[in-house]
């Protein structure tokens, strides 16, 4: 871990659990299985939570955390990509969290810090922090605003997830 960053760490302490419940009240392990003919989908237009696309459709998103296993990109807890929300990388694209530099579009395989981009010298790039695309022993942190911006996605956005459907 680069020291510059090790201030910056944030531990979320979030725990998500298998459904026990469905939505029509029976019985399940929280896991279902889909086979279909797609080879995969498209993000832009959500096609694997259609059933009618090729895909099954959703839960109830307030109250389940529905899970792709597919070629897709998500951001359930209200987390952009480090580098931004733009598909054209930029230098003054955000992820809207002060804690994350600015850098120019994502990092893959296993970069050498620091990793300089968009003149955020000397710390470069957080390329260590899993909004972005390093390989996955590479990535192990979230920011402490991203943890916060989580914290505030589950208060107010996902805030009846895990709750019971009326009449169970």
């Amino acid at each position: 871990m680069p020291d510059p960053f090790k201030p910056l760490i944030g531990n979320p302490l979030i725990a998500f659990e298998l459904a026990t419940v469905d939505p029509n009240g029976d019985p399940t392990t929280g896991i279902t299985r889909t086979e279909t003919s797609k080879t995969s989908f498209s993000i832009d237009t959500e096609e694997m939570k259609f059933s009618a696309t090729g895909g099954i459709d959703a839960w109830d998103t307030r109250r389940y955390l529905n899970i792709w296993v597919c070629t897709m990109v998500g951001q359930y807890l209200n987390l952009s990509h480090i580098w931004g929300e733009s598909r054209v990388p930029s230098c003054s694209d955000s992820d809207f969290v002060t804690d994350t530099p600015n850098q120019y579009g994502p990092n893959g395989g296993k970069p050498t810090f620091p990793h300089v981009t968009c003149n955020n010298a000397p710390h470069g790039d957080m390329f260590m922090n899993y909004m972005d695309y390093v390989d996955d022993d590479t990535m192990f942190m979230f920011s402490k605003e991203q943890v916060a911006r989580m914290h505030a996605a589950l208060e107010f956005e996902r805030s009846q997830l895990g709750t019971p459907s009326p009449g169970m």
